[in-house]
């Protein structure tokens, strides 16, 4: 695998073989934390007024950084402004050098944002979201460059996760919602009536008598971006198993299945905005990559889906609970994308309102509203939220114009390495980009740790990656 620009040895020490499964093993906890942390709370009590899976999530999050940074402290020797310049004159691996940059200096503005805030706890909160997931992205990057974290490890257990969250979100709805609450899943674990209890029952639980898939993870809006994201990178996985193996290998079949299942509960999540995410996901694919494989796993994965939502729904909308027979699934997703129905219209609404009022308040304030005051770490604060559901909303008014601009520069920079970098990289990396973008402007789904880690991750282990044509062919749409 090529490195970025740093020094090989002759292979792995036995200190360096620990660290190397300890990385591993850490990666997977990352992953599953996550994940599953709302379980977690929701099984065990709160610490310190906190949710206790979150309180784990986080802890292992850092350790994983921590895990990366020592990892470059030992080898510092194997940088060198000779090879920092080689570096970013090419076009191999040069993320890691380009996105860090404005990230670095973001998180310093960031910390520095935490002193004047009124309000300590909710400012570390956001901080924490603003940064750390990111972190796990360039943790995973330097580990799996580095040869101390397996790229096989690394998008073994993101498939494992996207088949288990999909299933999970898929027969939660087909049980209307007790397979989640039969998992021991408490509705007030974090003693926010109205807030963790909708992921159970209330408005944002159900849709036209459906229950919503989520999981049980955070809420059926993250859910639905993540298996947006989780279908797109099966379609790139399948290609690559194609182009090796052929239709018929094991993993084209497994990979191909899994961007069907996560189809299946993307679409079950009634999520306006993962939906969009999936579409925009895959049609960057198609266009970046023009490939026999990627068209066709495409259109599997959005065909079967619908196909299969559909057959799945029959029985349900025969026998809704507490009423006669209701309509079909699709029927639903038809008025929910088109806003065909009342409680649609009034959350379209609501979204424009929130982006006007949002930008108000930074022409007001450019230099933002102080770190702490929106989102999530605001809800913990008591404190009402200007734009919940915007996330670019949210970093604008906590990081002023500042704050956003450098965050712009980290997806700017992203860009212009996936426009140079080898071609299957770049598609992967601009379809995750567009995700993350379509997420950050239709709700606050990027600060959530299981999205974030996710679309991080896949962002910067995509250029660590090994060639897709090493076999020196790419069976492109125009050929017979």
């Amino acid at each position: 695998m090529t490195q970025i620009g740093l020094r090989e040895g002759p292979g792995l020490s036995r200190s360096a073989g620990i660290v190397r499964i300890v990385a591993a093993i850490v990666f997977v906890a990352v992953v599953c934390t996550a994940a599953f942390a709302d379980y977690i709370s929701s099984w065990s009590s709160t610490v310190g007024g906190f949710p206790a899976g979150a309180i784990l999530r986080d802890g292992v999050a850092v350790f994983f950084v921590c895990l990366a940074g020592a990892v470059l402290f030992r080898e510092r020797a194997g940088w060198s402004r000779a090879s920092m310049v080689s570096l970013a004159a090419g076009r191999s691996h040069a993320v890691a050098a380009m996105a860090f940059v404005p990230f670095a200096v973001l998180a310093a503005w960031v910390l520095v944002l935490i002193v004047p805030s009124p309000a300590k706890v909710p400012a570390v909160l956001a901080a924490r979201n603003l940064l750390l997931y990111t972190t796990v992205g360039f943790a995973a990057y330097v580990l799996v460059a580095r040869k101390y974290l397996s790229l096989g490890v690394l998008l073994g257990t993101l498939t494992a996760l996207g088949f288990v969250v999909a299933a999970l979100g898929i027969l939660d709805t087909a049980t209307h919602g007790e397979l989640v609450t039969s998992l021991g899943y408490r509705r007030d674990y974090s003693g926010v009536e109205g807030g963790a209890s909708q992921l159970i029952a209330g408005a944002s639980a159900a849709f036209q008598g459906y229950v919503r898939a989520s999981g049980g993870i955070s809420n059926a809006l993250v859910f639905g971006y993540l298996m947006a994201t989780i279908a797109v990178f099966a379609t790139w996985m399948c290609e690559r198993a194609v182009v090796r193996s052929g239709w018929s290998s094991r993993a084209a079949l497994v990979y191909l299945a899994l961007g069907i299942v996560a189809g299946v509960a993307c679409i079950d999540s009634f999520t306006r905005g993962a939906l969009l995410a999936l579409v925009i996901g895959l049609l960057l694919l198609i266009v970046l990559r023009r490939s026999r494989p990627v068209l066709l796993g495409a259109l599997s994965t959005v065909i079967l889906s619908l196909f299969l939502a559909w057959a799945g729904s029959l029985p349900l909308s025969a026998a809704m609970p507490g009423q006669g027979a209701g309509p079909g699934l699709l029927d639903v997703i038809g008025t929910r994308v088109t806003s065909g129905d009342p409680t649609s219209q009034a959350s379209s609404s609501l979204r424009v309102d929130e982006i006007r009022q949002g930008l108000n308040g930074l022409a007001a304030r450019p230099m933002g509203n102080g770190l702490g005051t929106e989102g999530s770490a605001a809800d913990r604060a008591g404190n009402a939220k200007v734009a919940p559901d915007v996330f670019v909303l949210i970093v604008a008014l906590q990081t002023g114009i500042i704050g956003t601009g450098l965050y712009g520069l980290i997806f700017v920079a992203m860009i212009l390495w996936a426009i140079r970098g080898p071609t299957q990289a770049r598609a992967l990396i601009l379809a995750m980009i567009g995700i993350f973008g379509i997420t950050s402007v239709l709700s606050a789904s990027p600060d959530a740790p299981v999205f974030a880690t996710t679309i991080w991750i896949l962002i910067l282990a995509a250029s660590a990656a090994p060639a897709l044509d090493d076999q020196g062919v790419q069976p492109v749409l125009s050929r017979p």
